[in-house]
């Protein structure tokens, strides 16, 4: 089978309001159509989503593929997309978002120019309650270049990161480390936060906005009373990135990614601490420690991660029930104002 030089991945489960138009926004001119692979994951929807994917698989056979499954869960499917991309690149679509098709064509004429491990690109937010679609930058400065890793300019990138809405993988990377997320967990796209800074060697910024991220769906994951109920998957996917960074981490890494973790990990090990009082006691406490843990074990390697932040410095001073209950109290009036 000859490569092509995209494969999109799209998990489908309980999305048939929106399916049609993820699927329609990807169908580019047909003379560039040839360099697009979609693989449409089935993931044992209940409802008619599957059934209406397959209808792009009839008509457009040479670009749309439909592989079924029993439901395992958003990583599953993504993981199994990784696995049967054939494309050069590689990237990843939400079945209720949708590209911004003539850039997403762009986008796929860049493609067939370039041999880099990740391109960066702009996204929109669609909040769905005001209609509103707002341009969020990937890095904060509108430009078509290469970069090497050590090179690249992070105090530019956005404070999201390498968030998925905005990049485009050599497929070859990822798959090096398949399966790369884990499964049965909500959150299971956070390793790509920190992932690409680990295994990419050179980055294209391109000044285009293609993905359009949705927000309001109701059950939606991203949701406060949704994040609040699957606390756990939250902190273990925290927790997969936190290993991927220790096992990957090389103390002589250049000094501009290095700048980079120290506040990456600082952050997500701050943001950690203080979710996990959400949690019941015993529980806080032992996952507390294993947090605390990960943020020793990188120390080691990267001794400038210090006790700067409040929270790891409360943690690490206050006997725990007292930093616990002083935790849970601050939570509670900071939502209460």
């Amino acid at each position: 089978m000859k490569q092509k030089n995209l494969t999109v991945i799209v998990p489908v489960y309980k999305v048939e309001p929106y399916i049609n138009k993820c699927l329609d926004s990807l169908l580019v001119p047909e003379e560039i159509r040839k360099d697009l692979e979609v693989i449409i994951i089935n993931d044992g929807t209940p409802d008619r989503s599957a059934e209406m994917a397959r209808a792009y698989e009839r008509n457009y056979p040479a670009t749309f593929r439909v592989i079924d499954k029993s439901n395992g869960g958003h990583g599953s499917a993504w993981n199994l997309g990784l696995k049967e991309a054939n494309g050069k690149y590689i990237r990843f679509l939400d079945s209720d978002d949708w590209v911004d098709t003539a850039e997403f064509t762009r986008l796929l004429s860049r493609l067939k120019e370039l041999d880099v491990d990740l391109v960066l690109s702009h996204y929109n937010r669609y909040y769905v309650q005001t209609g509103e679609l707002i341009k969020h930058p990937m890095f904060k400065e509108a430009c078509d270049r290469t970069y090497d890793i050590s090179s690249f300019e992070w105090n530019k990138l956005s404070w999201e990161g390498f968030n998925f809405w905005g990049c485009t993988y050599k497929t070859s990377v990822l798959k090096e480390e398949y399966p790369l997320f884990l499964e049965g967990v909500y959150y299971d796209d956070a390793i790509l936060f920190i992932a690409p800074l680990f295994l990419c060697k050179t980055i294209h910024v391109f000044d285009a906005t293609i993905y359009n991220y949705l927000i309001g769906r109701p059950g939606q994951t991203m949701a406060p009373e949704v994040k609040r109920r699957h606390l756990i998957s939250w902190v273990k996917t925290h927790f997969q990135v936190f290993e991927f960074g220790i096992s990957h981490l090389n103390p002589s890494i250049d000094q501009n990614r290095k700048n980079y973790l120290v506040g990456f990990y600082k952050e997500w090990i701050h943001s950690c601490l203080v979710r996990l009082t959400d949690a019941p006691f015993s529980q806080c406490k032992e996952l507390s420690a294993q947090c605390y843990g990960f943020y020793q074990q990188l120390q080691s390697r990267i001794p400038e991660t210090d006790l700067s932040s409040k929270t790891i410095l409360l943690y690490n001073k206050l006997p725990f029930p007292i930093y616990y209950f002083t935790r849970r109290l601050l939570r509670k009036v900071m939502k209460t104002n």
